[in-house]
């Protein structure tokens, strides 16, 4: 029973310590990898939601932008919503000039308000987005708020579709050569997504000015091939991440995330499972009983592994980062314990 009460307290430091000081435990956190790319493993760029289009803003000057705004506003759109912290120049003049209008919507970085919903985290994370406030940019554009003022969070994880492949996406210098139609009932999301439409890796052989200019107001997602590594460069822009939420929205895609406890309890119960297991199977032959202990191992990481999985699957977002550094720690605590056991069981004998 000793053994039991030690084991649990010692898992329970650990996932403290965590909390603190996140351990990057090598490359060996199987589950940890797993979480890092459930989106861009299972999210794969979807069919294009073609009731949103993306309308690049690239480098248009507040005069510019106006004049193909005002082109978009006869071609019948739903509504025209444009993140206008993505104009350098310009940007007062546009907001004055559309503010009466009820087909556009803007979002203006102006006062040091913040219109746009995403979080953005410690390395230009974007995992989450806030629900706080009504007037945000996504929830004036979305259907319908309903199922997600029903959730009463305060924040919600993005549930990502994708960037290019998942969205339309048009060049405004490119308007008059598109068809009408093309626009018509539309939600037009207006913002920079490039000096033109290209895939995030377009900038990466440039200089540093060019490339700088190239990531502007962009975001790494949990959509990025190596989301969870370091030295990241962004992934998508921060119109693709709005475009992500009002689709999230409007399809009612949410994705609901286990508490602490169920975390917590799951890796306990993990923990003493494999206590238990170590102890009862152990031998007299010290690499045996290391081999039965990395079987042991492998199996309920894999079980792990595999909830996490099923759980995305089925629209939960279950984390256990702590789970391999503590039965790491456990398993080397159990062999040296039933070792000195051993040995104890030898001297009496």
């Amino acid at each position: 029973m000793k053994r039991y009460l030690i084991a649990a307290l010692f898992a329970v430091g650990i996932i403290l310590l965590y909390r603190v000081y996140p351990i990057n435990f090598f490359k060996l956190d199987v589950p940890q990898r797993i979480t890092n790319r459930l989106f861009n493993l299972f999210n794969e760029e979807r069919m294009p939601d073609e009731s949103i289009l993306i309308a690049n803003s690239g480098n248009l000057t507040g005069v510019e932008l106006r004049a193909k705004l005002d082109t978009l506003l006869t071609l019948n759109p739903r509504v025209i919503a444009v993140n206008l912290c993505d104009v350098d120049d310009g940007a007062a003049l546009l907001a004055d000039a559309y503010a009466n209008n009820p087909t556009v919507i803007l979002a203006t970085c102006s006062g040091g308000k913040e219109p746009l919903s995403r979080v953005v985290y410690e390395g230009n994370v974007v995992t989450h987005f806030k629900t706080n406030q009504p007037d945000y940019f996504e929830f004036r554009i979305a259907n319908d708020l309903k199922p997600l003022q029903a959730r009463e969070n305060d924040l919600e994880r993005i549930n990502y579709y994708g960037s290019l492949e998942s969205f339309v996406h048009v060049d405004l210098t490119d308007l008059d050569e598109l068809i009408p139609e093309f626009f018509e009932g539309k939600t037009v999301l207006v913002g920079y997504a490039g000096d033109y439409v290209s895939p995030m890796d377009t900038y990466m052989g440039q200089a540093g000015e060019d490339r700088i200019q190239g990531y502007k107001n962009a975001r790494i997602t949990p959509m990025h091939e190596y989301y969870g590594d370091e030295d990241l460069s962004p992934d998508m822009y921060d119109i693709q991440i709005s475009a992500n939420i009002i689709r999230m929205i409007n399809e009612g895609n949410y994705i609901t995330e286990t508490g602490t406890a169920v975390r917590v309890g799951f890796i306990l119960v993990s923990t003493l499972l494999l206590v238990f297991l170590v102890t009862v199977i152990r031998t007299k032959w010290l690499l045996l009983n290391l081999v039965i202990y990395f079987v042991l191992y492998s199996l309920i990481i894999m079980g792990g592994t595999l909830l996490i999985v099923v759980a995305f699957d089925n629209n939960y977002y279950f984390e256990i980062p702590e789970l391999s550094i503590v039965l790491t720690v456990l398993g080397v605590f159990t062999a040296l314990y039933n070792l000195s056991q051993q040995k104890k069981e030898g001297t009496t004998a």
